[in-house]
């Protein structure tokens, strides 16, 4: 049992990791967006439309 808590815990931290290093190219995405010449909402639209974000996710990003 012991070894299924472990497990458990390991699977929890790597899917955490996963979506922390996610979030973290995707706010690298926004930032050489708006380098680019694209404004905050533009830079949205891309997001909502290439990842399917709603606008709410989009922004909190």
């Amino acid at each position: 049992m012991t070894l299924k808590i472990i497990q458990s815990i390991y699977d929890d931290g790597k899917e955490e990791g996963i979506l922390q290093g996610i979030t973290q190219c995707i706010k690298v995405l926004v930032e050489t967006l708006q380098e680019s010449g694209y404004s905050k909402e533009e830079s949205t639209a891309k997001l909502m439309f290439k990842f399917s974000f709603s606008r709410k996710e989009a922004k909190n990003i």
